[in-house]
């Protein structure tokens, strides 16, 4: 399941890491940059996201890239 999130790198980690604790409207309606995209993905990895370095660098770049101001 997809979640309704574009295609694009990082869709299916954000899709499976993100929805265990939340679903992703909240994240389909914000708009940030890259900068604020990554304060969430680092704060969301302090309360338990499992992701790694370098899917923390992918989701945060797919979010700017789909989700940005």
């Amino acid at each position: 399941d997809d979640f309704g999130l574009p295609a694009g790198e990082g869709r299916d980690v954000l899709a499976t890491a993100c929805t265990s604790c939340h679903d992703l409207e909240q994240v389909k309606t914000a708009k940030k940059t890259k900068d604020e995209w990554k304060d969430v993905v680092n704060s969301m990895v302090s309360y338990g996201a499992k992701l790694s370095n370098a899917e923390i660098d992918t989701v945060t770049n797919y979010l700017a890239k789909t989700y940005s101001k």
